[in-house]
């Protein structure tokens, strides 16, 4: 041991009992087992499809009940160290909903507005520390967002089908 004047010990590096040399124990042994990286692909469907709030409103016309699909949702991680993964998300979702004219007496409807909306990101996982059958994590993403929204005339087709 090593007195310094104000009487505080403190002991060396080399641990002795009993008269043997006993060598410090290493941290990497005793903070788990081998990490080894992986690959995690996931697929999943979303609900509500929220892409309906961005179809206007016109007019003199009301919107009909809107039918949806989606959003699908696949991402493909590669986690590269216990509390990290870093990877490709991409999401998928349509939306169509009728207009009709208020003074229009039929349920045919005037015209539809349909919107297809596409989404690719990075995106970043953070995996929290917890038990062996549960693994929460936070994930973040950034990218681009493709749509395309058009209006398809509901009269015109209706002329189309009874002419043939």
């Amino acid at each position: 041991m090593i007195c310094e004047p104000m009487a505080a010990c403190t002991a060396t590096e080399a641990q002795y009992g009993y008269g043997r040399f006993r060598p410090r124990p290493h941290r990497d042994r005793q903070q788990g087992a081998y990490f080894k990286p992986e690959v995690h692909v996931n697929l999943g469907f979303g609900f509500p499809n929220l892409d309906k709030y961005e179809l206007p409103d016109f007019y003199h016309f009301d919107q009909g009940s809107a039918s949806q699909t989606g959003p699908f949702m696949g991402s493909v991680d590669y986690q590269f160290n216990r509390r990290m993964s870093v990877g490709v998300l991409i999401t998928h979702g349509m939306v169509s909903t009728p207009y009709y004219n208020w003074n229009n007496g039929t349920n045919t409807p005037d015209f539809t507005g349909r919107l297809n909306n596409t989404a690719v990101m990075l995106d970043l996982v953070r995996y929290l520390p917890s038990g062996p059958a549960v693994t929460p994590y936070f994930r973040t993403a950034i990218g681009v967002n493709i749509w395309q929204q058009d209006y398809t005339d509901g009269r015109q087709s209706d002329k189309s089908s009874a002419a043939a």
